[in-house]
């Protein structure tokens, strides 16, 4: 699926209060005042309200993410927000995603005071229904005027009700570990039901992962090949679990 995205042009917000503009997912621009209310927003339905460039020479990495979570491709402009888009994809508690999601506009009485506006980089629905405004941005390149943004960012978010996170990078290697029990996060990596079945029957007692699915093989009749992809699956749906602080190889013990 494509990547919807729209070409917005922000409005000089000259009223006393912060404004949310974002475009719902008929493609309708809406604007409204920050406040309560929006916490009923289904943000995570939301079209990017900005469009995603690319040009020779850019000097970060734009693409598609396919979303396990969403079902969707997602846009992103970086490779870090690409990492950001796998940890909440691998997220269980999170049940919807969006990117570019609205634009925050902030009060301007003087037009050249300032930023006019922000817009977040993603916006994740948990399964309790609070959402989570991120912020994506290295370590290194946080500065003064991004932590005055960041800031009024997250207080904007706690008077709609949402939580606010800055996502700054994963750590090694659980980064490295989600990146690759990502690659079998599509539907052609779900075991068949007698395969899903032995696996968590195999790792009922935790047990190193090549043991489980050398038992799984044996007990289901399947190659050892479609166990392991099956086990990888279920590692990404955290059916199966293991430590991700540590390097995944085939002695890592594994639980159901």
């Amino acid at each position: 699926m494509a990547v919807q995205s729209s070409a917005v042009a922000f409005p000089a917000n000259l009223s006393e209060s912060s404004r949310l503009l974002w475009v719902d997912e008929l493609g309708s621009v809406r604007l409204c005042q920050v406040g309560g209310d929006l916490g009923s927003v289904l943000l995570e339905r939301s079209v990017p309200v900005r469009r995603f460039y690319a040009w020779p020479g850019k000097r970060s990495f734009d693409g598609r993410w396919w979303s396990s979570t969403t079902r969707s491709h997602l846009g992103f402009e970086s490779l870090l927000e690409r990492q950001a888009l796998l940890a909440f994809d691998f997220d269980r508690d999170v049940v919807g995603l969006a990117v570019q999601p609205f634009a925050l506009l902030w009060p301007r009485r003087n037009s050249s005071a300032g930023p006019r506006h922000h817009v977040p980089d993603l916006f994740a629905r948990r399964a309790d229904g609070r959402g989570v405004v991120v912020d994506v941005r290295p370590a290194g390149r946080i500065d003064e005027r991004s932590r005055v943004q960041f800031a009024r960012t997250q207080q904007v978010a706690a008077l709609v009700g949402w939580d606010f996170q800055l996502f700054t990078g994963l750590p090694s290697p659980r980064a490295a570990n989600l990146a690759f029990l990502a690659g079998y996060r599509y539907d052609r990596c779900v075991p068949a039901g007698t395969v899903r079945a032995g696996l968590l029957a195999a790792f009922q007692t935790p047990r190193p992962l090549s043991r489980g699915v050398e038992a799984a093989a044996a007990a289901t009749g399947v190659t050892t090949a479609i166990a392991v992809a099956g086990a990888y699956h279920l590692l990404w749906r955290q059916d199966l679990q293991v430590n991700l602080d540590l390097l995944l190889r085939a002695d890592s013990e594994v639980g159901g």
